[in-house]
């Protein structure tokens, strides 16, 4: 996700799913942080409701990688999708050649037997 695509600000629900844990644990998490200045996500209580700083969420939880070491990332991952699918295609076209023979094979065996 790009930074001009993300929130500054998310939900409970939202960091929630993000950190993939329920909203009570995120609200205890965002308690225990006012005392405690280790903890690294932040949010500001707007009446009764959280504002969770976006990026204090992908900090909580150790990401902290720029968009360019992402993108590079899926690059990456993007051109071992396509070796494997090479890979893959490859050995489907193993298989057809041995059904084939096994197939040949057969027939053969059984206009002998006749």
């Amino acid at each position: 996700m790009n930074k001009e695509n993300r929130k500054a600000y998310s939900t409970v629900a939202e960091a929630a799913e993000i950190m993939g844990v329920t909203a009570a644990y995120v609200r205890e998490i965002l308690n225990r942080a006012k005392v405690d200045d280790t903890i690294k996500l932040k949010g500001t209580k707007l009446g009764k409701q959280w504002r969770i700083d976006t990026q204090s969420i992908y900090e909580y939880m150790g990401i902290q990688t720029s968009d360019s070491e992402k993108d590079a990332y899926i690059k990456e991952l993007e051109r071992q999708v396509k070796y494997y699918n090479g890979q893959l295609d490859h050995f489907k076209n193993i298989l057809n050649m041995v059904n084939t023979l096994i197939m040949t094979d057969l027939i053969d065996n059984s206009s002998k037997n006749i």
